[in-house]
């Protein structure tokens, strides 16, 4: 028998249901202003998408000869489809409406059948929603845990397929937690983007096209002898500079290759060239390649091998020359067997590849999984210990190059979007030792003691960046997977994610810069990759709960966690563009920002426009001091990123498409807040001075408190207690908190280019012309 209290909520139910479809509310009947043009869509949806004819039949012949029939649909013009709507009251759009409120008075009924059974968790009651927010704050973990046995099967968080692409015939899949996915998620960019006709990239004018699809897999170098490659190697003083260069700048050199052995290696082949195999002669060419593009990236043309008054134009021609001969010495030497030498040259020619572009590449991707294949046909998934035949050198040697394919596994999969190749439980290799290449040999029996983690060493940082990425891929697996996950299980994840942070050696842990004086470049990185990787992970953790802590208070902890970590990594972000300048800290190792290192940035800035876009429909509602101040946070980091991506945007297409993107957000922003009534702050001194000065000939807006890293404590949470929110984001920026101290006319003045103006204007200014490429 059903208590009078759920009776009078399902009561309550049928008459908001109904009163919903018969009133539209406000939002429902107005038509939005709108930008996009009025011309009606006749083409069908895919025959738009891929530009083919249309016989504008149901099904079209177009999509009934691909078997798309059941997928072939038409689409109004926006203006004429919302004047439909409100004409026939909408019916669509109440329906969703009513669902809305259907799914919260399904929560409040289900509240309340607890609260009859005694066993509701305290603060949280189906008749104020917001003491429940309120007192989200208090609530121990095992009610977190009794909440989230209901939230397994949540329609609004199992619809997390990703994003299918259909564009110019070729079709391409991301999950949902990457960023052109995120970007799907805001309505308004997604008609920005699609519903302005495409026309096709010139990639003579974008040098991002230049790198495309490595050269290994499409097999168009010529097929050349043996004796044509040594001809092939410059003069012995140029290879040694080459050489030199490279085990001096590649940190990751001694986790590939064994120092101490090559160069006994690299005595013989001078000695006699003709002895050395091909493939050794591959690796020696990926070295030169690797040191070549590092000194065109730095700007350094002190080691030219030929024609040094021409600069960096030389540099381009050797790195291609040397990368051409790898390509060759791997097919020659039948890469596909695996001799000796053949992984390592495979691993220093991917990275050669990965450093060609700024932006995505999934034919490096297609290559990394190449390389798995083979790593697992020699056995290297296998611990070495397994095996009596394998010397403890090469053993050693296996472990390092298995740890470095396991790390790009993850990364690389990642940055594309899709599931990683090598999984927990597929392999039992240990972590190498922290041994430097000096401490062992071929001819060693005995392994001593390893070093310590105090002394930094690639090792050191290869085996913690490994730890922190397990947990990260176990976050990455829940996110690629087809089945429902309890919010428990989230809560698990973040834990775990924690403690892997809090276990960094003190040596690499993430440090103010002026604090870093006497650390040496390299080991900065180490630190902020460190913690880019963990803020990275808390995004892919916490994104799906987003924009669900509005409705339900139970994910605030999600939403907060969310926000901080992408606001931690557009600090990074300004950091590294401020100290890779010319002058900086850290400017000869700008050849490290690769597109692996941009994914994080595009992730972090895509997050916060979605926060912040899903933010102003509930402002008004909540109007709380730690929202408008964590808005304000939001769009100062966004605005910093908008103007990094800008300098970035005529070598990466991903970068002007979320600067597009973060562009459209920030005037939607300005906007809402012209129709405020907001104070002045066009005047403030502490603006000015602390966030709106233009500190670089560059005009980026610096802020004097994104100088602070250590943004946000992250303590492990403990659930003896729910995890608490580290945090007003505005207090740990030490920005004033108010309603608003964001400046739109220094904006307007000085942060706005002509460029961003076109971007509104999509009639004169095509934007799809980058759509080919995501």
């Amino acid at each position: 028998m059903a208590t009078p209290g759920v009776s009078q909520a399902v009561n309550d139910l049928g008459a908001t249901g109904a009163t919903t479809a018969q009133h539209p509310s406000p939002s429902q009947s107005q038509n939005p202003p709108t930008r996009k043009r009025d011309k009606a869509q006749l083409s069908c949806t895919f025959c738009r998408r891929s530009k083919l004819r249309c016989d504008r039949q149901q099904p079209c012949s177009t999509c009934s000869d691909r078997s798309l029939s059941s997928s072939c649909e038409y689409v109004q013009s926006r203006r004429a489809k919302s004047g439909k709507d409100v004409r026939s009251g909408s019916p669509q759009s109440s329906s969703v409406n009513v669902q809305d409120k259907i799914n919260q008075l399904e929560g409040l009924v289900v509240s309340l059948i607890r609260t009859m059974k005694g066993d509701a968790p305290p603060g949280v009651n189906g008749h104020a929603g917001a003491a429940a927010s309120a007192n989200i704050r208090t609530m121990s973990s095992s009610e977190l845990r009794t909440e989230s046995l209901d939230l397994d099967h949540d329609p609004q968080i199992m619809d997390t397929f990703g994003r299918i692409s259909l564009e110019n015939s070729e079709t391409s899949y991301v999950d949902g937690g990457h960023w052109k996915a995120i970007l799907d998620g805001i309505a308004e960019l997604k008609d920005h983007f699609e519903d302005t006709t495409q026309q096709p990239s010139h990639p003579e004018n974008n040098t991002a096209s230049e790198s495309g699809v490595p050269e290994l897999l499409l097999g168009n170098n010529r097929r050349i002898s043996k004796h044509e490659l040594l001809a092939a190697v410059p003069p012995r003083p140029a290879v040694d500079r080459l050489i030199s260069r490279f085990f001096n700048t590649m940190d990751m050199a001694p986790v590939v290759v064994h120092g101490p052995t090559f160069l006994d290696e690299y005595e013989l082949f001078w000695m006699d060239p003709s002895e050395a195999s091909v493939i050794w002669l591959g690796l020696l060419f990926s070295m030169m390649c690797i040191a070549a593009q590092f000194q065109r990236l730095c700007g350094d043309e002190s080691m030219v091998v030929s024609q040094p008054q021409q600069g960096s134009q030389n540099l381009k021609l050797e790195e291609k020359l040397y990368r051409e001969k790898t390509v060759q010495c791997l097919v020659l030497g039948n890469y596909t067997t695996c001799f000796p030498h053949t992984l390592e040259t495979l691993i220093l020619y991917f990275t050669g590849e990965l450093f060609r572009c700024e932006d995505t590449q999934t034919g490096t991707w297609i290559l990394l999984g190449v390389i798995v294949r083979l790593a697992m046909r020699r056995g290297y998934h296998r611990d070495p210990k397994h095996s009596p035949q394998i010397t403890l050198f090469h053993g050693e040697m296996q472990r390092r190059i298995w740890a470095t394919i396991v790390q790009l596994d993850l990364v690389i999969s990642s940055q594309i979007g899709l599931p990683r190749m090598i999984k927990d439980g597929e392999y039992d290799t240990a972590e190498p030792r922290n041994l430097l290449d000096n401490d062992f040999g071929k001819g060693t029996t005995d392994f001593g003691p390893p070093r310590a983690d105090a002394d930094l060493s690639p090792l050191v940082n290869c085996n913690t960046k490994n730890k922190v990425l397990a947990a990260f891929g176990a976050i990455v697996d829940q996110n690629a997977s087809t089945q429902p996950c309890s919010y428990n299980r989230i809560l698990q994840l973040d834990q775990k994610l924690r403690e892997a942070h809090a276990v960094i050696p003190s040596g690499l842990r993430m440090r103010p810069l002026a604090k870093s004086v006497t650390d040496q470049p390299h080991v900065i990185i180490w630190r902020i990759y460190l913690d880019l990787i963990f803020h990275q992970a808390r995004c892919v953790l916490h994104r799906k709960y987003l924009l669900l802590s509005s409705s339900n208070p139970q994910y605030f902890y999600s939403r907060q966690s969310c926000i901080e970590a992408a606001l931690q990594i557009l600090h990074h972000q300004s950091t590294l563009n401020q100290e890779t300048q010319p002058g900086g800290r850290l400017c000869n190792d700008r050849w490290r920002l690769s597109s692996l290192i941009n994914h994080d940035f595009l992730l972090a800035a895509t997050i916060l426009c979605l926060a912040l876009d899903s933010g102003l429909t509930t402002e008004n509602e909540q109007n709380g001091s730690d929202q408008s101040s964590q808005r304000d946070q939001i769009i100062i980091a966004l605005t910093e990123s908008y103007a990094i991506f800008m300098d970035t945007r005529k070598s990466s297409r991903e970068a002007q498409k979320v600067a597009q993107a973060i562009n459209i957000i920030l005037q939607k922003v300005r906007k809402s807040s012209s129709t405020q009534s907001l104070p002045a702050t066009s005047e403030s001194t502490e603006f000015r001075n602390g966030y709106g000065a233009l500190s670089t000939p560059r005009g980026k807006c610096y802020s004097a408190a994104i100088e602070q890293p250590g943004l946000f404590p992250v303590g492990p949470p403990s659930f003896a207690t729910s995890p608490q929110p580290t945090g007003s984001v505005s207090e740990s920026y030490g920005l004033p908190t108010g309603t608003s101290i964001f400046d739109w006319n220094l904006w307007n003045s000085q942060l706005q280019v002509p460029f961003m103006q076109s971007l509104l204007e999509p009639e004169d200014n095509d934007l799809e012309m980058f759509e080919d490429t995501f």
